[in-house]
């Protein structure tokens, strides 16, 4: 791999944004980051990067520029530190937990532990099917959840595997989206393809309970953007519109909130729930499932972002907005991308990644 070829061409400034509409303030995009030339000339209608970049320390983000290399580069001079060489594309994004590694999922199966210092792996495994959910790490285990409907709970200093529990899954219906699970106690509480909600005991992968979606209201029941625990219970929204706060201990619904739309995603900050529809931004009341407030937006909202003084919105077609606190419309733009992964802020900067495998650049500070 020719690092300095790579480094050459890693920027490209641009003179001018397109033309956003003119009721919004057009953004000040500074630039793009073509880590794939040869793909973003094909311009291919289906590209998706599942894996995206993630934010390490300071300017520096781990993830892929094509099916065979995983690279840790430095955003602010576009160096790379390293290259792993992988047998296919990341499945979902690297898992980074404190602990001087980084945890890769392919699409092959594979899993590597590798070193955030030099790129080394530690070990790799093969899985029977690829990772579906980005990783958690919990005490010293890794748990993946694959697309058979598997989850795996894998030793982190050894690589093996301590566990597995078959949680079901719909057959026809490989998703690469959906909620990752989440820790509470000693307990890890997950949800399947078919919406089915389950709590995985730490150490020995037992189910203790599982709870049946009831009232389906569509097809597809998955649970989307993030599980959010508040105070003993966990809320999880539903694709079709239905939320629900459930206390695993005592195994019953705390409340359940139908919203009659679908969601996109959902996310909580500073002990709020916000859920992204495709028409809208709702604020939850988490202790009853009241909807407190509806920012009507002008696209999907398929993601989420909050940086200290403003929220960041996307679909997964290219439409990205600004929102200040007080949810009053800052800026909007129009990339005509497809984004699989969420936007992030380093620094004064807004990076979003697209599936041709460009960083966009915008300055928000």
């Amino acid at each position: 791999m020719n690092l300095k070829k790579i480094i050459v061409y890693g920027f490209i400034a641009l003179t001018a944004t397109a033309a956003a509409p003119s009721y919004m303030a057009a953004p000040l995009r500074i630039g793009f980051i073509p880590f794939n030339r040869e793909l973003d000339r094909q311009k291919a209608l289906a590209a998706a990067d599942f894996g995206g970049w993630v934010p390490v320390a300071g300017n520096k983000v781990i993830g892929s520029i094509n099916d065979k290399w995983v690279g840790f580069v430095d955003l602010g001079t576009l160096e790379f530190q390293w290259w792993f060489k992988s047998d296919s594309s990341l499945a979902v994004p690297a898992g980074v937990f404190g602990d001087g590694f980084a945890y890769l999922g392919f699409s092959s199966g594979t899993i590597a532990k590798v070193s955030l210092a030099d790129g080394k792996p530690t070990w790799q495994v093969q899985l029977s099917a690829f990772p579906t959910r980005s990783f958690i790490k919990v005490n010293d285990l890794l748990i993946a959840q694959a697309t058979n409907g598997n989850v795996y709970a894998i030793h982190t200093e050894t690589g093996k595997t301590q566990w597995v529990t078959d949680v079901g899954a719909v057959a026809e219906m490989s998703l690469r989206v959906g909620a990752a699970p989440v820790v509470m106690g000693n307990q890890i509480v997950l949800a399947n393809t078919d919406g089915v909600l389950l709590a995985l005991d730490v150490e020995t992968g037992r189910i203790d309970w599982r709870e049946f979606p009831q009232a389906k209201r569509s097809r597809f029941v998955g649970y989307m953007g993030h599980f959010f625990v508040n105070n003993g219970r966990f809320i999880g929204s539903r694709y079709d519109g239905v939320i629900t706060a459930m206390r695993p201990n005592q195994d019953q619904v705390h409340w359940q909130k139908v919203i009659g739309k679908e969601i996109l995603t959902s996310a909580s900050f500073d002990n709020q729930l916000f859920v992204g529809t495709p028409e809208a931004l709702l604020l939850i009341d988490v202790n009853s499932g009241a909807i407190l407030k509806t920012v009507k937006t002008h696209h999907p909202v398929a993601f989420i972002v909050k940086s200290s003084d403003r929220y960041i919105l996307a679909s997964e077609f290219g439409d990205i907005s600004s929102y200040d606190l007080e949810f009053n419309l800052m800026w909007s733009d129009y990339l005509s991308a497809n984004l699989k992964t969420a936007p992030f802020v380093i620094g004064k900067n807004l990076y979003v990644n697209s599936g041709l495998k460009n960083i966009y650049v915008y300055r928000v500070y």
